[in-house]
């Protein structure tokens, strides 16, 4: 008897329950669909936002390789120049090559958020753009196109010089390194214009930086003794823009070599700079 009471029980406590339900569905049903859509959506947006990081991680990558790589092309080109190659080859190969390094530095500062990763690509803009305006002129180049033509030297080196002021900015110029290649870009920059003073400005707030290592110091303070008798030399034999310059430079960061600032080694820093041409008669 006792087990036929508690099946009975049982029996009517799962029919009360049944007819209820509807009623506890219509109370509390459209508020535990919203807790699994809220749920649902939570996940799909973390796997989407991570998934969205894996390939921005990745675009900034090959876009930091096509950066390294046109820059060093670029650097190269005029070599072959000295082979008797083409002028048109030369100059249609120039700008493609401008055109990529370009569209890649505009993918990285579009895509990449870290304040390193920005900093490099705006030194890389402004090597570009040096690159570009003292690209040697090609023989015969005033017979090529206009569109293959490099005619607005002075609004390139403004630009380059836009591109490494905007490192000093205090929301990029938290790496030492970036800052010295930006002040050695800007100062390369100021002596191709024969601007001195402005050069030396530069030079010396390497050497006044509390951060800077002692080579970087070392380097620009050799080249703030140097400015004198560039000065001189400048005065009494004119020279065109220069070229690329032809100085030992190593690695810098995931950009690779640079265009117009040479690094000090760790020992024995360099001397030369993009400038040092102007000098020579």
């Amino acid at each position: 008897m006792k087990a036929e009471r508690r099946h009975e029980l049982k029996t009517n406590a799962l029919a009360r329950g049944l007819e209820e339900f509807p009623d506890y569905w219509r109370e509390y049903g459209s508020k535990a669909l919203l807790v699994v859509l809220v749920a649902a959506v939570a996940f799909l947006s973390v796997r989407y936002w991570n998934d969205k990081k894996a390939r921005d991680a990745q675009t900034v990558t090959n876009s930091m390789q096509s950066i390294h790589s046109g820059l060093d092309q670029l650097r190269t080109l005029p070599m072959f120049l000295q082979n008797g190659a083409g002028a048109q080859p030369i100059a249609e190969q120039r700008q493609k090559i401008a055109q990529t390094v370009d569209s890649s530095i505009s993918t990285v500062l579009n895509t990449a958020k870290e304040p390193k990763i920005l900093a490099n690509a705006f030194l890389a803009r402004g090597d570009l753009n040096w690159q570009l305006a003292n690209f040697p002129d090609v023989p015969g180049s005033d017979t090529l196109p206009a569109t293959l033509q490099i005619q607005n030297h002075d609004s390139l080196l403004e630009q380059a010089r836009a591109s490494y002021e905007k490192v000093l900015e205090p929301a990029y110029s938290g790496s030492p390194t970036d800052v010295f290649y930006a002040r050695v870009g800007l100062a390369a920059i100021a002596e191709n214009q024969g601007q001195w003073d402005k050069a030396k400005a530069q030079y010396q707030a390497i050497t006044d930086a509390a951060d800077m290592p002692a080579a970087f110091k070392e380097y620009a303070g050799e080249r703030i003794a140097q400015l004198p008798q560039l000065q001189t030399a400048a005065l009494l034999v004119p020279q065109p823009p220069v070229a690329s310059p032809e100085i030992p430079t190593t690695p810098r960061g995931p950009l690779g070599p640079i265009g117009p600032m040479p690094i000090p080694a760790t020992s024995s820093p360099t001397t030369q700079s993009a400038a040092t041409a102007v000098s020579q008669p």
